[in-house]
């Protein structure tokens, strides 16, 4: 916490570190108020609304970090982004690209604050972006992190295959104008097991094509997902096949838009803190293909004898011992 770059704008908080896009930088709380409440105070400096009936106020506390986060009103320069928890009241602080050490970190405050000031607007030139500069999107931002071509020695190597060995999926044929290299590089998109470990995705995922139009298998296991983003992978939904989901601490699919992917054969689940699947998860219509679900270490999992999955016949493996014989390893316990 030094003195902000934002003229008046006092205090602002900088980054220690190096921070990779999609990771935690820090957590907003404070005092818990409901809506009654929260109308009442004086000074709404630190006040968050979390969601309905909730807000956090950190005006009491100092050392809550997050506090310190300003709002330069130039998208190009925001780095940061508020991720509400409203169930733990908190807002998790989640880096939007990598961040350099000694860097301010800026948020978007929304309209909503504004409403009633006049925020001072940061210029590119105050901040130090030229027109030449090229800022990248979140999604691109944490694809850049693929371990395929980081080979930063933190176990990176060739993609393990998802599929059962008797059953892998099948390469694709180079794309027009492009080199079959690079065309396989696009065919499994390896964001496993990162470290700093991801713990959101932008709504906007998979939603540039210049990576998914052709992705067969997209890797996520052993991050620290609570959630995915609605209609997530929405530009992979022709093509995907494999989706590894496992080791994470999802609580919920009912919203991700698991249900485009028509191409989906394989979905692996396991060790996650799932309650339950989607009503449409599997059906004729939604995964017409879909051939296997392996879902053990969800501990409170119940997958009901009508749901689409039994009808079906699909193979919905929640024994560990049933998923290895299918040539799955075994997952090390959620995010």
């Amino acid at each position: 916490v030094r003195p902000s770059g934002i003229p008046g704008a006092g205090s602002g908080l900088f980054a220690a570190k190096r921070f990779h896009a999609g990771s935690l930088v820090c957590v907003y709380t404070g005092e818990v108020l409901a809506t009654r409440e929260a109308i009442r105070l004086q000074d709404k400096a630190y006040l968050m609304r979390l969601g309905p009936q909730v807000y956090v106020d950190a005006a009491k506390d100092t050392t809550i970090l997050a506090r310190y986060i300003n709002d330069c009103r130039n998208f190009r320069a925001t780095n940061a982004t508020f991720v509400k928890q409203p169930d733990q009241h908190r807002a998790l602080v989640v880096a939007l690209r990598d961040l350099s050490p000694g860097e301010e970190i800026f948020v978007d405050y929304g309209k909503r604050y504004w409403a009633a000031g006049a925020p001072t607007k940061l210029s590119d030139r105050q901040l130090g972006l030229s027109l030449a500069s090229i800022v990248p999107t979140p999604t691109e931002a944490i694809v850049a992190r693929r371990r395929v071509q980081l080979g930063d020695g933190g176990g990176a190597g060739s993609p393990v295959p998802l599929a059962p060995p008797h059953q892998p999926a099948q390469p694709m044929p180079p794309a027009s104008g492009a080199g079959g290299e690079e065309a396989q590089d696009l065919l499994h998109l390896d964001l496993s097991r990162l470290q700093p470990p991801l713990v959101w995705l932008p709504f906007e995922f998979a939603a540039n094509p210049f990576d998914f139009a052709v992705l067969r298998v997209l890797d996520l296991s052993g991050n620290a997902l609570s959630t995915l983003p609605d209609g997530f992978a929405a530009a992979a939904s022709a093509s995907l096949e494999e989706l590894r989901l496992q080791d994470n601490i999802l609580e919920d699919l009912g919203s991700s838009g698991l249900a485009h992917l028509r191409g989906l054969r394989v979905l692996d689940v396991r060790c996650n803190r799932l309650l339950n699947l989607p009503p449409e998860l599997g059906s004729e219509a939604q995964h017409p293909v879909m051939e296997s679900i392996f879902m053990s270490g969800n501990t409170h999992l119940a997958v009901p004898e009508e749901h689409p999955v039994r009808l079906r016949g699909i193979r919905a493996s929640s024994s560990p011992e049933t998923e290895k014989q299918s040539g799955v390893a075994g997952c090390s316990g959620g995010g």
